[in-house]
């Protein structure tokens, strides 16, 4: 399902499709109980107390490097 986490003592969720831009498996191959890491703000929801967050937004782009890699070809 994805790795709950606290933020300053807000409850936390990364969803499995927010920690790598490659498919992932198992999340806890990722983090471990007790690890801190950084972590992007998706979604505040402030009548529940808690935030969707992501490790891949933190993570450059793949189709920003595949550009890079393969410019397009100039007339």
């Amino acid at each position: 399902f994805g790795v709950f986490c606290e933020v300053e003592g807000v409850e936390g969720l990364i969803h499995i499709s927010e920690i790598s831009w490659e498919k992932v498996s198992n999340a806890a191959s990722f983090v471990t109980v007790g690890d801190t890491i950084d972590v992007f703000v998706v979604e505040k929801n402030m009548t529940d107390f808690k935030l969707n967050l992501s490790l891949k937004r933190l993570q450059k782009d793949p189709w920003e490097i595949i550009e890079e890699k393969y410019p397009k070809d100039k007339e």
